[in-house]
């Protein structure tokens, strides 16, 4: 009957196919050359086949259909949070596509989104305050209302969700270090749990 939600499974051509282990999304300006290529190597060590945007020449544009495709598959998107993360419309417009990738069909095959809030306040990613909103509001301006009311969304989604909240204190490398552990073995638990018979 019309109005009725179906109960019956998607098609199999509507159910992801997993590419990747992992697609991360990061603010390369922010921390390409630490955290994050820490962060790739151990992924890489372990045999964990990561996604990461590394060509900076398509920085503003729309997103490609490689990029899309590869978000939608990897089995785990990391978004990795940063003071300066809503500066980029790029980083941005992935979030929404990550977030938009973990409806109901592709959790219920082993999708999941893993934020690292690294150096900012889980808090103002979710309500969109402090330097985090002010740099929203920035790339917001030249925006519409709707990207920019999809955006917001997807930040509060993901604010929302549990993950790793590390300060960028003087006590960095241990604090890095560790955080770095703690996510490689979640990381790496939930692909052996996800492949397992």
């Amino acid at each position: 009957m019309a109005g009725e939600i179906s109960t019956q499974p998607p098609p199999a051509s509507a159910l992801p196919e997993w590419k990747y282990d992992v697609f991360v999304s990061f603010r390369g300006d922010d921390k390409r050359k630490s955290f994050m290529s820490h962060l790739f190597r151990a992924f890489e060590h372990a045999e964990i086949s990561c996604y990461h945007d590394v060509d900076s020449d398509q920085r503003g544009c729309i997103l490609g259909p490689m990029l899309l495709e590869a978000i939608r598959g990897s089995r785990i998107a990391v978004v990795v949070f940063t003071t300066h993360y809503s500066n980029s419309r790029w980083c941005l417009d992935e979030l929404v596509e990550i977030m938009n990738c973990d409806g109901r069909v592709y959790r219920d095959h082993g999708h999941m989104v893993v934020p690292i809030f690294f150096d900012v306040e889980p808090t103002d990613v979710r309500r969109q305050q402090g330097e985090f909103g002010r740099g929203l509001e920035s790339s917001a301006a030249e925006q519409g209302k709707a990207k920019a009311a999809a955006w917001r969304a997807a930040l509060d989604e993901a604010g929302n969700r549990s993950g790793w909240h590390l300060q960028n204190d003087t006590n960095g490398y241990n604090s890095t270090f560790n955080l770095l552990q703690l996510v490689y073995i979640h990381i790496l638990g939930k692909l052996q749990y996800a492949n397992a018979p």
